[in-house]
């Protein structure tokens, strides 16, 4: 072996170790293939993939986000609505006065909601005297907060009723002995949608059908949660 066929490599300390000089040629030769296979990007193929892929992805989330947030909207609302139903009952028994509840007055824009609450302040528990499904003005105090809107449009199966809250804690639409159902109608498909109140009660539930299947706001179209 002459010394022009060993390639002369050092190593950690004083230790050397004889590399033969066809080896070192091919170790060089596969490390400038790799540097140049890390170097060359994607081709045109790989990137249109990618960017393909990333649509599909940002398609697919955008949907969900959507549906999620059509969801979120419509329970925040049912939600809301029977937290302040809650609590006004709540305020008729403690202040040991009667409270009303009305609906869409004034009227609110287009694909929304609204409703007032208002103290029987002349105690005559009359809140609407001419049966128009509005609070009368005369000897009532509306809560400040009040009218407060929500997303959606508000659907009950007492029109041109408003809802009495008396001193004893009943709840009950006005002249309406069995009670009512509030609904959202929406194709969102949340957990909560409608409201069913009687007078010891108010729970929230789902409704079975949306009125494009023949579902109706009313207590048997509302399974209650």
């Amino acid at each position: 072996m002459q010394k022009e066929d060993l390639f002369m490599m050092p190593t950690v300390g004083c230790v050397r170790v004889l590399v033969f000089g066809d080896a070192a040629g091919s170790i060089r030769q596969d490390i400038l293939l790799k540097e140049e296979m890390n170097n060359r990007g994607l081709t045109l193929v790989e990137l249109i993939s990618v960017i393909s892929v990333i649509a599909t992805l940002a398609i697919w989330l955008g949907f969900s986000y959507v549906s999620w947030m059509g969801k979120y909207k419509v329970e925040k609302a049912t939600n809301e609505l029977y937290a302040d139903l809650m609590n006004v009952r709540c305020m008729a028994m403690t202040r040991n006065s009667d409270f009303f509840m009305d609906f869409n007055f004034p009227a609110p824009p287009a694909g929304y909601g609204t409703y007032r609450i208002a103290e029987d302040t002349n105690e005559d528990k009359e809140g609407d005297a001419d049966e128009n499904g509005i609070i009368d003005v005369g000897g009532h105090t509306f809560l400040p907060s009040f009218p407060k809107k929500v997303d959606y449009p508000i659907t009950n199966n007492f029109t041109s009723r408003i809802i009495n809250f008396d001193k004893r804690g009943i709840v009950q639409p006005r002249k309406l002995t069995f009670g009512g159902t509030i609904c959202f109608f929406t194709d969102s498909d949340p957990d909560y949608d409608c409201i069913v109140i009687s007078q010891t009660r108010i729970i929230m539930g789902k409704l079975k059908k949306q009125p494009s299947n023949g579902g109706e706001c009313k207590a048997e179209n509302c399974l209650k949660k």
